[in-house]
């Protein structure tokens, strides 16, 4: 008994169908390039590029502004979150502005994603770029839609909370092993991004203090 033979035509058309199935299933793992990545409503909306701030500066020396803008620049997109860079534009050389060679005006490289705003500061922003997919042990995150208890509660050492309250999300850091131990935070809001900053040391030795106008 001989064996049937499908024509040709009916393997080409299930040769091709398998190919459209199989571009179809890996299209549908990539982010589209043309379809904007969403990013958290707690960051400052997209397109912003400039915020004026109220500005308390604890430095020694005399005219320090009281008023500064805070620049927000896109620097790229990633596969699941776009990078930012923010900093404080000022050129004033105030004592207090750099610790250990770092230019605290800078504010750091921030990862936004569609629910988190990680701040990557030990990295300059291309080495983040290039190393996205392990940013997850990178950094600290300092906005999310939950909150994050105190891990180090009744001991010394670093502490990092986040708390939230319906549109308000605070992130509060600081250092308790010395009376003079670093400090920081941020309080963001839906819609309007970041509210408020504040850094420094025990005693509010060297501190800023940005307040959105």
């Amino acid at each position: 008994m001989k064996k049937k033979i499908l024509p040709l035509t009916v393997i080409i058309l299930l040769f091709l169908t398998v190919i459209l199935l199989w571009s179809r299933v890996w299209q549908a793992g990539r982010h589209d390039p043309e379809a904007p990545l969403r990013q958290t409503p707690f960051f400052f909306a997209q397109g912003t590029d400039a915020v004026r701030y109220h500005a308390l500066f604890t430095f020694p020396g005399e005219n320090l502004p009281e008023e500064v803008e805070v620049r927000i620049e896109k620097e790229a997109e990633g596969k699941n979150g776009i990078f930012y860079e923010i900093r404080i534009d000022c050129d004033g050389d105030f004592a207090g502005r750099y610790l250990d060679g770092y230019d605290r005006f800078r504010l750091g490289c921030f990862y936004v994603t569609e629910d988190k705003i990680r701040l990557i500061r030990e990295q300059n922003t291309a080495d983040a770029i290039r190393n996205e997919e392990s940013l997850n042990d990178t950094g600290c995150v300092v906005c999310q839609e939950t909150e994050k208890k105190d891990q180090m509660e009744g001991k010394k050492g670093w502490h990092e909370s986040i708390t939230v309250n319906g549109d308000i999300c605070e992130y509060r850091s600081y250092n308790d092993l010395t009376e003079t131990g670093y400090y920081e935070g941020f309080l963001w809001e839906k819609g309007k991004g970041m509210l408020e900053y504040r850094s420094g040391f025990g005693a509010e030795m060297d501190g800023i203090e940005l307040q959105i106008k």
